[in-house]
């Protein structure tokens, strides 16, 4: 039998269960790519919505061979909230984000 005072208890704790998230949410990633043909450069904008507080950003790399893409990464920024962001290499071709 439930004391009169454990009622509003029980109910108070199944609700602020029903707010905390039982799963991560998968990110959503919308991205840009914009080429000019005057220069020798492709400018590409990643949005990322939904995702982690921070999160790895990486290249990949071909088990047999690596053209090391990475190395032709220019003016790399982030911008969370709009306003700018820490971002730090972690390896070559991998960021911190």
């Amino acid at each position: 039998m439930l004391i009169p005072f454990q009622i509003p208890l029980i109910t108070l704790l199944i609700g602020a269960l029903g707010l905390t998230p039982s799963r991560k949410s998968n990110p959503e990633v919308l991205y840009w790519v914009a080429i000019d043909s005057a220069n020798r450069w492709i400018d590409v904008e990643m949005e990322i919505g939904g995702g982690p507080r921070s999160m790895r950003l990486a290249m990949a790399v071909h088990p047999e061979y690596s053209d090391r893409f990475w190395r032709y990464v220019r003016n790399l920024r982030v911008d969370g909230g709009g306003k700018p962001a820490a971002l730090t290499a972690d390896r070559e071709n991998v960021w911190r984000l």
